[in-house]
């Protein structure tokens, strides 16, 4: 089972991610693997690491070029092989983030998707969270970890783009509301999927 929990940066991804990982090893028995975007391990997502911490950007097509990279390595490397030897994988940002902030940038939608066409997994689920921007940075601020990426007039266009993502698997949470209800509202429509698709007990 493959879970992504998306949104502009403060809405909650991290906490709602770690959240969702424990509710399915104790209710579910699942083998969980917990991921992040942009990675660790490949040279594309420490050289995006590396810059957002420097406080500098990429030109927007070459930023998106390393996400891409960064992505393609995440899928083979940790994603697939994760589903493949039968446990869930709860990932923390995915190909929608790159689509909302780099297309905030100005680059065209679909050339995004066609950078992704070649390698990508689609989620059984996506949860992508939101709030007002405003709550979401000041939640930024309050960890002292804001960065280049967080501006409040870029956040706003990110949002826009986030809110235009329709499908039956993607589900649009607001997460201005504890932490506890966000979780709530997001393993009441787990249980939901897992009773249709009897996914119980899968280890």
């Amino acid at each position: 089972m493959f879970i992504v929990i998306d949104g502009t940066d403060g809405v909650g991804k991290s906490t709602q991610s770690k959240m969702l990982a424990n509710y399915m090893r104790e209710e579910y028995k699942h083998a969980v693997v917990e991921l992040s975007e942009p990675t660790d391990e490949s040279d594309a997502g420490k050289a995006i690491r590396e810059a957002i911490n420097a406080g500098r950007r990429f030109e927007p097509i070459v930023e998106a070029a390393f996400f891409v990279e960064d992505r393609c390595y995440d899928v083979n490397r940790r994603i697939l092989p994760s589903l493949e030897d039968g446990k869930t994988v709860v990932l923390d940002r995915y190909y929608y983030s790159t689509i909302a902030y780099q297309s905030a940038l100005g680059i065209p939608k679909e050339e995004l998707y066609e950078m992704h066409q070649h390698f990508i997994v689609e989620p059984d689920l996506v949860f992508i969270l939101h709030c007002d921007v405003d709550i979401a940075l000041e939640r930024v601020n309050n960890r002292g970890e804001q960065d280049i990426m967080e501006h409040r007039e870029y956040q706003e266009r990110v949002e826009t783009v986030f809110r235009e993502f329709q499908s039956d698997h993607i589900f649009h949470i607001d997460a201005s509301k504890s932490a506890e209800d966000v979780h709530a509202k997001i393993t009441n429509i787990i249980n939901e999927f897992i009773k249709l698709h009897n996914l119980r007990n899968k280890r």
